[in-house]
């Protein structure tokens, strides 16, 4: 039993507790008893002092596990991607391509440059897409160069 449920227990029921035959016993009992001004600023300081801790250790706790989410989150991260290239054999690089675009059919295909591989073909032109051509077309005061039927600048992807 706790040490503050055995007294309060005492308090409220004395139960069978009896003092030998013409004896006196003295000893420190846990009675409730009014506080001086001193004690209870003594007790005001505390308790501020034990607030700030506390906050400071809560904010120690939130800079901590943010500091384990971001660790965790990046090692999911690796060992998915891992998991995925071992599963699949491929994994996704950067690699250098070429846009080609049809003006005359208003598509673009993008071309691998090291393999020469269409990795798109037929790829419909966005609005904004054919406006700048057009636009290209008026400044230039003549199509961009073609290259076996396509246009070779770059577009925007």
């Amino acid at each position: 039993m706790h040490y503050d449920q055995e007294h309060e227990e005492a308090l409220t029921d004395p139960g069978d507790f009896e003092l030998p035959y013409g004896k006196t016993r003295k000893e420190s009992y846990p009675l409730e008893d009014e506080l001086s001004k001193e004690e209870l600023e003594k007790k005001r300081l505390r308790l501020g002092k034990l607030n700030q801790e506390r906050e400071k250790l809560a904010t120690e706790h939130a800079a901590e596990v943010s500091k384990w989410k971001e660790a965790h989150k990046k090692l999911e991260a690796e060992f998915n991607q891992i998991c995925n290239a071992l599963g699949t054999g491929k994994e996704a690089r950067l690699v250098k391509c070429e846009w080609e675009v049809d003006v005359k059919k208003k598509v673009a295909h993008l071309k691998r440059l090291d393999t020469k591989e269409y990795v798109f073909k037929n790829r419909k032109l966005l609005q904004y897409e054919l406006e700048d051509l057009s636009q290209e077309t008026m400044d230039l005061g003549e199509p961009p160069a073609v290259k076996n039927g396509a246009a070779t600048d770059s577009l925007p992807g």
